[in-house]
């Protein structure tokens, strides 16, 4: 299946946090193995084999951030969303933009994961 990007939003990883602080839910897609590994805070899990099977984990009324690991899968999943009436938003690079993104913080003395 082709899936164009002009009907699909996208956030970047520096906004994420902001974003699940105004309420938006961050549904992460990855295997449960590799999310029990690393994960974002306060993010759920449903991995991409099972989400239609939990879609009613999911709130309808509020913002959901897709997550994978490299922002592939995500997409597919935020335009499925979409097509069910979600605020869906794919996470533009996954969770290696997001280790990155940590990494580059703690390297400059910002913060910590």
């Amino acid at each position: 299946m082709f899936i164009s990007n002009y009907n699909i939003e996208h956030i970047f990883v520096e906004q994420i946090e902001k974003a699940m602080e105004e309420g938006a839910i961050l549904l992460d897609i990855r295997h449960e193995e590799d999310y029990n590994a690393v994960h974002i805070p306060n993010s759920i899990n449903i991995p991409l084999s099972s989400i239609s099977l939990q879609l009613k984990r999911l709130d309808q009324e509020k913002e959901i951030l897709v997550i994978c690991y490299i922002g592939q899968s995500s997409k597919k999943i935020t335009y499925f969303l979409k097509q069910l009436g979600f605020r869906a938003k794919n996470v533009q690079g996954g969770m290696n933009a997001w280790k990155a993104y940590k990494s580059n913080i703690r390297r400059n003395g910002e913060c910590s994961i």
